[in-house]
Order: C-alpha cells, then sequence, then structure tokens
C-alpha cells in the first residue's frame, strides 16, 4: 500500500489486487473509495480529519491518483466505506447501496 499525507488528508492506495484487498480490512467508518468504473484498476482510499466534508479539490485529486496507478483510463466513482462489501476474490468489492455511488 501506497500512502500520501496532504493538508491533514491521507490517500491509501492498493497496488495490486491483494494490495487492495488487505488495505480495505484497514479502513474505518469516515473514509471514501475511488475507483475506476466497470473496469479493475486501482483502489484509492481517501480518510479526512473527522471535522472535514470531502472537498471537490479531494475528489479530483483522488480520481487523478485512481487514473494515475490504474492501467485503464475512464470515469471514476466514488462511495463512502459504509457501502461497501469485500468480495470473496483478492481485490473485489461488492457496493451495497449503488444509489450512494457517485461518478466523476
Amino acid at each position: 500500500m501506497k500512502v500520501i499525507e496532504t493538508d491533514e488528508i491521507t490517500y491509501f492506495i492498493g497496488e495490486n489486487a491483494q494490495d487492495n484487498h488487505d488495505t480495505f480490512d484497514k479502513m474505518s467508518e469516515n473514509v471514501t473509495w475511488f475507483h475506476l468504473n466497470d473496469t479493475s484498476s486501482a483502489h484509492i482510499f481517501v480518510k479526512l480529519p473527522k471535522d472535514r466534508k470531502l472537498r471537490k479539490k479531494v475528489v479530483k485529486q483522488a480520481a487523478y491518483y485512481v487514473r494515475y496507478y490504474s492501467k485503464d483510463y475512464g470515469k471514476v466513482c466514488y462511495t463512502g466505506i459504509s457501502n461497501l462489501r469485500k468480495g470473496a476474490e483478492p481485490g473485489e468489492i461488492e457496493i451495497s447501496d449503488v444509489i450512494k455511488l457517485k461518478l466523476i
């Protein structure tokens, strides 16, 4: 897992399927997950300080990291980690509430 910290915001970057799987286990409720929509990609987990909301600048930065650390390119989806379940296979994520999934 690669970790980038800037302005009290932490970006956790899974660099392969197993890393994505393991990183998911280490995340808490106040984390937002980013991924390419409908294709395999890096998983980016964004942790904000408790008193901060997810701002457009952070969303754009996380989307950049998803695209930079992935082999494909496309729309980025994101949602709160509480809307996800870890799948059986390494790197597999199931979205429990598709309505809360956002695309950029």
